[in-house]
């Protein structure tokens, strides 16, 4: 504890002869430290803003069961396609345990005109119960009602509002499709993110989908267009899901393996190996700042050393040990990083507020993740730089000879 209290009033006493020095010394350290917090942030939140995006735009949390085809020994059995009957039958199955599974079917290369203006579209099959799984927002109008189940409505993407009915909403021509079936337009959708994926169609966008109910839509167009099978698997993950999803339908479809599973399971280990990557390299960078930031602490503590040639020798003459002196200027330089990293961290935290208020007004909502482990890091960090870098002056102002200091002095 006489240590600790030694230290302490030659830290004050330092701050108070040289103030500028020992300023300067503290924003060494604070960089480095504050550093590592803004970029565990920054990094942190744009990796869970683009995770959000993904989902927005592609519906990547979803398992999506696409039709395949038949192999020729596949054939010589009684075939069975992908249905609205495996849609329940994995909605209700007890040891799987999804959220929700929704059948749909989606014709694709749609020709859609209204007002004189025409557009190529997805029609697809579904009403409220896919829009809660795919997370659409409605901006005018609503969903195909109950009683509306074989009627010829429909909801519209946020592109064929603005190309087929500029005037806004509501949209007072019906949508034709294919010249010969027509719908009324009861909502319109939000906009969803943009997403260009080489060899994708732009039709195939949310952005341009049509939406009418599943028997309106069979009496519009049979079976025509692909039946897909849109799987919420709740709070398990995808990949476990995906493959007791395959078995049972393999199951259901007597041994034919007619349909694929897609997951975008790669997809999603690509992305949070970027993230890691890109965060590793940032954060290392910061390190290195933290470590520059020790090394301006070794230098004032050298140029402390050699201004305190009188008191370091009058303290020796006294009776002061050297492992006692070593451990004075050690317990300084440790408090100074201290010091150093608190202040980095608190200014850290404070740029990660103001930042995320910035993007928020520049792009929208905006994530605020703080690594657990980047004030910590911070800390710690500028406490190792700082007492690592006290080593060196520390032994030589215990070496120093007191009848040299005095002589010198």
């Amino acid at each position: 504890m006489r240590t600790l209290f030694m230290a302490f009033g030659a830290l004050v006493d330092g701050l108070k002869r040289h103030t500028l020095r020992t300023l300067l010394t503290l924003f060494g350290l604070a960089l480095g430290s504050g550093s590592i917090v803004v970029l565990g942030w920054l990094v942190a939140s744009a990796g869970d803003a683009l995770g959000r995006f993904t989902l927005e735009a592609t519906g990547a949390h979803v398992l999506t069961v696409h039709e395949g085809a038949f192999d020729p020994w596949t054939r010589l059995r009684k075939e069975r396609w992908l249905g609205e009957a495996d849609a329940q039958a994995l909605a209700e199955h007890p040891g799987l345990a999804l959220a929700s599974a929704t059948a749909q079917r989606v014709r694709y290369g749609t020709h859609a005109t209204a007002q004189g203006r025409s557009l190529t579209v997805t029609v697809a099959s579904g009403g409220s119960e896919f829009a809660e799984l795919s997370s659409y927002t409605m901006a005018h109008g609503r969903w195909a009602l109950p009683a509306e189940a074989s009627t010829r409505v429909c909801v519209i993407g946020s592109d064929l509002m603005e190309q087929l009915y500029p005037q806004g909403w509501p949209a007072a021509a019906p949508l034709v499709l294919d010249g010969t079936v027509s719908c009324r337009v009861v909502g319109a959708l939000a906009p969803r993110p943009a997403q260009s994926i080489e060899g994708i169609d732009a039709s195939s966008h949310p952005n341009r989908h049509v939406f009418m109910p599943t028997a309106a839509f069979a009496r519009a167009f049979g079976e025509a267009g692909t039946m897909t099978l849109h799987i919420d698997p709740g709070p398990a993950e995808r990949s476990a899901r995906a493959g007791a999803v395959e078995q049972l339908l393999v199951g259901l479809h007597h041994g034919a393996h007619n349909f694929q599973v897609d997951e975008a399971v790669s997809n999603d280990q690509v992305q949070r190996l970027i993230v890691v990557a890109i965060e590793a390299l940032l954060v290392c960078g910061a390190l290195i700042a933290t470590a520059v930031g020790g090394i301006n602490v070794m230098n004032a503590q050298m140029v402390s050393v050699a201004e305190r040639t009188r008191e370091y020798g009058l303290a020796r003459a006294l009776g002061l040990s050297r492992r006692t002196l070593q451990r004075v200027v050690l317990v300084e330089s440790a408090l100074l990083a201290s010091l150093g990293g608190v202040l980095g961290s608190a200014t850290g935290l404070l740029v990660a507020v103001v930042g995320r208020a910035i993007l928020v007004s520049m792009t929208g909502p905006w994530p605020f993740v703080l690594p657990a482990w980047s004030i910590p890091l911070a800390l710690a960090s500028s406490l190792v730089a700082g007492t690592l870098a006290g080593v060196f002056p520390a032994r030589r102002a215990a070496w120093l000879e007191p009848s040299t200091c005095l002589a010198e002095a």
